[in-house]
């Protein structure tokens, strides 16, 4: 699914004729970012000074599974991002 075309639609048409323009002035360069990624890849990189993350503290899940609590620039850039992203 991800990368995979699924529809083509056209958004507008280049005439020639009279003027050169497109035909009904549509934007040809709308927001393509989706909204939910559905499982898709996010592919990120480093900003800023080390260290990128910062291992706060080991949490353990109801169950009974670990995770690790990080921080440091690169988390917290995307901390805004999660909730509209849905990760």
């Amino acid at each position: 699914m991800c990368g995979e075309v699924q529809d083509v639609v056209p958004l507008d048409e280049w005439v020639f004729e009279s003027k050169v323009s497109f035909l009904h002035n549509a934007d040809v360069y709308p927001v393509k970012v989706p909204k939910v990624f559905m499982g898709s890849p996010i592919k990120l990189g480093n900003v800023g000074v080390d260290p990128y993350v910062i291992m706060t503290e080991n949490v353990t899940q109801k169950d009974g599974s670990t995770t690790d609590k990080v921080t440091g620039l690169s988390v917290e850039i995307l901390n805004p991002l999660a909730p509209e992203l849905f990760f």
